[in-house]
């Protein structure tokens, strides 16, 4: 099940029960309006990986899908809501979220992981292709999915990504067993790598900026392990504020 709480005071609110999904990825509308979930469908494994999204106010199913060929890595929605993003080792597909029809497909490597992200404004998709050996990020028109920018230079897997609230930046991770990871800030109109940053050993599975842009997090550890390490940056450009 997934369930629904209030964030102020982590109080649940709702459970919204899935259709015998074991669920991979998980995403929300900025509004809260819709929640949607992707799995693999436990009673047929042969089935492809499906999507369900609900409308959280009703709290029902309003679109049910089997889509990917393999288990989902990623969802995000668009910050209008309008779009919803789907990733497996093959594939993004774009969705009208109100109708789910399929809008374009994007080809990734097979084999790969990908992680999607929208720009603020809704207007760019970004691509990390989760490759163990071949860390690249590609930036992608939302409207007609033609690729925009490559960003290439993580040595490891490219696993986790995040806008900058202004849109002007892209954090991007890599990660090696056993090694720290490479936190890496791109400018998001040239492709130009701004900056490297040591990240937590292991794989970091989050990276996020908080909302005035001032500070960017990474949250990561060794694979199987029970502990793991939050860094924490000045994500401001140099001589911001003075």
């Amino acid at each position: 099940m997934v369930r629904l709480c209030n964030a102020a005071i982590f109080k649940e609110m709702a459970q919204l029960h899935t259709p015998d999904m074991q669920i991979r990825a998980l995403a929300a509308t900025r509004d809260g309006a819709l929640v949607a979930c992707a799995g693999i469908f436990k009673e047929d494994k042969a089935q492809p990986s499906g999507i369900v999204v609900w409308d959280t106010r009703a709290k029902k199913v309003v679109g049910t899908r089997s889509v990917h060929p393999s288990h989902i890595t990623s969802l995000a929605f668009s910050p209008d809501g309008k779009w919803l993003a789907s990733a497996c080792a093959g594939s993004v597909i774009l969705w009208d979220a109100q109708s789910h029809a399929k809008q374009f497909t994007i080809e990734v490597e097979a084999g790969a992981e990908p992680r999607v992200a929208f720009s603020p404004n809704g207007k760019r998709l970004a691509i990390a292709n989760g490759n163990l050996h071949k860390g690249r990020i590609r930036i992608h028109d939302a409207a007609t999915g033609k690729e925009e920018l490559a960003l290439t230079g993580h040595a490891g897997m490219a696993n986790a990504l995040a806008f900058s609230p202004g849109g002007e930046r892209l954090a991007t991770t890599d990660g090696k067993l056993g090694e720290p990871c490479r936190v890496k800030l791109w400018d998001t109109q040239t492709g130009q790598e701004l900056l490297s940053l040591r990240g937590p050993t292991g794989v970091v599975q989050t990276l996020t900026f908080s909302s005035d842009g001032h500070r960017l997090a990474a949250a990561g550890g060794r694979l199987g392990q029970q502990s793991g390490e939050v860094i924490l940056w000045d994500a401001r450009p140099r001589g911001a504020g003075k």
